[in-house]
């Protein structure tokens, strides 16, 4: 479809469509490549594939912590300290997941309503 200037216009439903679904699975950044945003695109897909391993990691290291036999000294069963600090950090980045997922599905729609800077009309200067 192709507005007044013969520009080509992209759909903002269908841009919020393609960050919401993919994202469900840390795909991000698919509804900003349809509008015409692909550095953007290309930013929050690598970066919610590091908010995801980050978290992935991190929940893996605390759950290792109440596997593994404990240090010297101290008794069985008990997880060490650091345990509770992968926990968090690890909910801490899968709640950034979402966070970021949420916003990127209402920008990608924002994009695609309104034209990238790069297609605009240069200004005439004096």
């Amino acid at each position: 479809m192709e507005d007044a200037e013969g520009q080509k216009s992209r759909n903002a439903r269908t841009a919020a469509l393609l960050a919401a679904l993919p994202g469900l699975v840390c795909c991000l950044g698919i509804g900003h490549l349809y509008a015409g945003r692909v550095r953007r695109g290309l930013l929050l897909m690598l970066g919610g594939w590091g908010l995801a391993a980050g978290g992935l990691f991190c929940l893996t290291a605390w759950s290792m912590c109440h596997l593994i036999i404990p240090p010297l000294g101290q008794p069985i069963g008990e997880p060490p300290a650091a345990a509770e600090a992968f926990l968090i950090m690890g909910v801490m980045s899968f709640l950034g997941l979402v966070s970021l997922w949420v916003w990127q599905i209402f920008d990608a729609r924002r994009c695609a309503r309104s034209r990238p800077a790069s297609q605009e009309q240069p200004s005439p200067s004096s």
